[in-house]
């Protein structure tokens, strides 16, 4: 058995053709002191020129019951010479690997001028199968309409090598007058946001746009999304960011910022006291109940007085609510 212990990625490094195809190098622990790249236990490179493999990295918690976590490795590309973004892939690893990733055990093909694996996340257990779900951001897409967007997401327990098309769930970006919406440009876990007891999905929008303020930005929340095609004009919440005060040099920076993400916290409000449910005991997780589709898994991710924070962030500012 093994672990990973870091992975780096190089998206501008030259190592087949100098073409930028990227790099992963991986180095297993312990990890202690400075690391030279060129010494990693392991390096996985890029399967195509222009490919910026590396440019994102995300663990995918154990899908396939081995005992260890897989790596996912996003190479969005970015062609200097004809379309931005011209291949998009990502790739998973279950196992230390050497050379390129055209050999790696799965490869999500994300299509041409769309960005696929800017953006990488464990989205949690969305579908509620129990295992961990993958999302994939796709912030250039362009499938609804020019450049709004999309977010993929494929369940842990059946991803595969394949297209968008195999996808679990797909959000697409589909607000009227809003193009250059960017869906995708972040994605990130939920966490369970509502306390249904399947966790929710959040996918960043950096151009999001408000009426009378312009470009803000905005985390939109999906809870407990499940299997299906949706929009981003059907989430159930919008965070949007910055405050309308802000000016409109801000508001591109906000926008242009290669630092934009979103996660989800939990804060405690006030000492939780247990409660006694479920199978005996004192405990924060109720008894898991029937209902359409499947049995709902018991609800633990948000203790009493816990609460659930939604963060934004970029190089110019940060803005949270709580839900």
């Amino acid at each position: 058995m093994w672990r990973w212990h870091l992975a780096t990625g190089a998206p501008l490094a030259d190592t087949v053709a100098s073409d930028t195809e990227g790099s992963v190098y991986l180095s297993l622990g312990p990890v202690t002191g400075d690391i030279d790249l060129y010494a990693t236990d392991h390096e996985v490179y890029g399967a195509a020129a222009y490919g910026y493999a590396g440019e994102t990295l995300a663990t995918l918690p154990d899908v396939d019951g081995d005992g260890d976590d897989e790596l996912v490795i996003g190479a969005p590309g970015n062609s200097a010479k004809t379309t931005p973004c011209d291949e998009s892939w990502v790739f998973l690893l279950d196992g230390p690997a050497d050379g390129s990733l055209q050999d790696a055990p799965i490869a999500l093909d994300g299509g041409e001028a769309t960005c696929f694996g800017g953006s990488v996340a464990s989205a949690g257990d969305i579908d509620g199968d129990g295992t961990a779900d993958l999302v994939v951001g796709a912030w250039l897409d362009s499938t609804y309409a020019s450049q709004y967007g999309a977010a993929y997401a494929w369940s842990g327990a059946s991803v595969s090598s394949g297209t968008t098309d195999d996808a679990d769930l797909i959000v697409y970006g589909d607000y009227a007058g809003n193009a250059g919406l960017y869906l995708g440009s972040a994605v990130a876990a939920g966490g369970d946001l509502d306390g249904d007891g399947f966790d929710d999905l959040l996918v960043g929008a950096a151009g999001y746009y408000e009426s009378g303020v312009g470009d803000v930005g905005a985390a939109l929340v999906w809870l407990s999304p499940g299997s299906d095609t949706t929009f981003a004009s059907a989430a159930d919440h919008t965070v949007s960011v910055p405050p309308a005060s802000a000016s409109p040099t801000h508001r591109a920076a906000w926008r242009a910022s290669a630092t934009w993400t979103v996660t989800a916290t939990t804060t405690s409000r006030s000492p939780p006291t247990p409660q006694t449910a479920g199978q005996g005991g004192s405990t924060w997780c109720p008894a898991a109940s029937s209902q359409a589709g499947g049995t709902r898994r018991p609800t633990c991710s948000r203790p009493p007085g816990h609460s659930r924070e939604i963060h934004l962030t970029s190089s110019w500012a940060t803005r949270s609510t709580a839900r």
